[in-house]
């Protein structure tokens, strides 16, 4: 389900509602929200796209921080499509995947979103050279770690999501 990575689970605080259908859907064809509940976040893949366009056209991190942000953004391109199904039809042509390989090899990697992991990690890893690009900008040192709080702030809240029934009404 390609909608995972950037869509929010429906446990997320602001927009569960909005994507309960999507994910309800989902389930109809035999999955379920915890295999598919692999939001990248919208901050956190701004801050990775910031990370590898800065690194690319100003590096201000160590020289070898380019080679390695594009070493984490193709191990993230390949986590994307190996955790796609064995099969995935595009404009009327169905494509085989390594999934299909896979599980025929190995028959526990039965669900294919535990290739999540190989984009959740590059994500979080270009993420962090957003900042630090970002970071390297700043001059003020008091300033520099405010930003950077801030943006700690902005992903968590981006990512939060939590189930309804554990969470306590404050009145």
């Amino acid at each position: 389900r390609g909608f995972a990575y950037v869509t929010p689970p429906p446990s997320h605080i602001l927009a569960g509602d909005l994507v309960r259908p999507l994910y309800d859907g989902a389930e109809g064809e035999g999955t379920n929200v915890t295999e598919l509940s692999l939001y990248l976040g919208y901050t956190t893949l701004l801050l990775a796209t910031i990370g590898l366009i800065g690194l690319k056209r100003k590096p201000l991190l160590h020289p070898d921080a380019s080679r390695s942000a594009s070493f984490w953004f193709l191990l993230g391109i390949m986590g994307v499509y190996f955790s796609f199904a064995p099969t995935i039809n595009l404009f009327g042509f169905e494509l085989s995947t390594p999934g299909a390989v896979l599980f025929d090899t190995f028959p526990l990697l039965r669900v294919y979103s535990r290739f999540g992991l190989l984009v959740l990690i590059p994500a979080t890893v270009l993420a962090g050279f957003g900042v630090a690009w970002l970071a390297a900008r700043v001059k003020d040192s008091r300033r520099r770690w405010t930003m950077v709080g801030f943006l700690a702030v902005l992903v968590v809240s981006d990512l939060l999501a939590l189930p309804r029934d554990r969470v306590i009404a404050v009145t």
